[in-house]
């Protein structure tokens, strides 16, 4: 059951908790949304079958998010609550807290995580370091905007329920 979808190409459900159960939620919503399957390039990433669409899939605890856009794209979720505080200095820079905390402090490093997860699989660099191939550089309202590889990249951010939900298109 879909739990959240949107003109943006955001799908959101329940899933169980292990990885089979994720992949076969996330190939239901795709089946439904899309009459198509999911496979995996040898990389790892996903893509529809029998789409042209790009496709993003993401799971923590029991949620998968799916994004498909005409354009690369990808999606984090993770739980609110996760403490990412613990590893931050593998990820980010206290410059880069800073920046982010004004407009989210409830979880600053999370924020940084999950934004630069989703533009991590966007690019679909598989060399990419979070630490030094992505710098979160300005946020406004619900965006967060990052340069990776010289680029300029924008990530739009929700909160849905218990869930930090970001994606990239």
């Amino acid at each position: 059951m879909l739990l959240l979808t949107d003109s943006r190409g955001l799908f959101l459900s329940r899933s169980g908790t292990s990885l089979t159960d994720h992949r076969a939620v996330a190939n239901s919503v795709a089946s439904q949304q899309f009459a198509s399957d999911i496979s995996h390039r040898s990389s790892g990433a996903p893509f529809l079958t029998m789409s042209s669409q790009h496709l993003s899939v993401s799971h923590t605890d029991s949620y998968v998010a799916l994004l498909a856009s005409e354009n690369p794209c990808g999606i984090d979720i993770e739980l609110l609550n996760r403490n990412a505080a613990k590893v931050a200095r593998r990820f980010t820079s206290l410059e880069e807290t800073a920046r982010v905390a004004h407009c989210f402090p409830c979880n600053p490093e999370l924020l940084i995580w999950c934004t630069k997860e989703a533009i991590y699989k966007r690019c679909q660099r598989p060399d990419a370091e979070l630490l030094h191939d992505f710098r979160v550089v300005d946020m406004e309202q619900n965006e967060i905007f990052t340069m990776a590889f010289g680029e300029l990249v924008s990530a739009e951010y929700l909160i849905f329920n218990d869930l930090l939900i970001v994606f990239s298109r």
